[in-house]
């Protein structure tokens, strides 16, 4: 394969892999902010809260208050984390005048590792709810992201059907030898 047809199918492909890094990090080290009894803040892009690691039992629940801040550029936060045994349901939901308004996100999890991810709107308030199903332990971490990894995935895949698209076009139209 010459280096130019490389070079054609290096941004595409780096465009698809880039937002894969954070998906295959799972918890992200280091954590940003400690999610307990005190609301905390997610003001950058980037940043992660933890939960660190807690125990729960069966009809227990933890709530985590936190908040995304006005003209943040967060649109959403990922759920990860890991859990031993079949333990946690967990919930989000948007705080209003106090009171819990609409459920975000809702993931009943087996054992071993927690992932999902919610949109977040700046400026309002959310509820991480841990509910036990068992006996156990858990460690969940929110991370503050601009847009949804599927996003980034669907834009790279466009992008390359694209750019390949494109170079077929410069290559002059396919002819096919038709035999009579």
């Amino acid at each position: 394969m010459s280096a130019r047809k490389l070079s054609g199918l290096l941004l595409p492909l780096f465009v698809v892999l880039l937002p894969m890094g954070n998906a295959v990090a799972g918890l992200c080290p280091p954590v940003d902010l400690m999610l307990d009894t005190a609301p905390t803040v997610f003001d950058t892009v980037g940043q992660c809260g933890s939960t660190g690691k807690q125990g729960v039992s069966v009809a227990a629940y933890d709530e985590y208050s936190f908040s995304v801040a006005d003209e943040s550029g967060i649109t959403g936060l990922v759920v990860s984390g890991e859990q031993e045994g079949f333990i946690v349901t967990v919930q989000v939901l948007e705080l209003v005048d106090g009171g819990f308004a609409d459920l975000q996100a809702e993931l009943t999890i087996g054992a071993g590792a927690i992932s999902g991810f919610f949109e977040a709107i700046a400026g309002r308030s959310y509820v991480l709810h841990v509910v036990g199903k068992g006996f156990g332990t858990y460690n969940i971490a929110l991370t503050a992201v601009p847009l949804p990894a599927a996003v980034w995935l669907f834009s790279g895949g466009l992008l390359s059907l694209v750019v390949v698209g494109r170079k077929r076009n410069v290559r002059g139209p396919m002819r096919v030898a038709v035999s009579a």
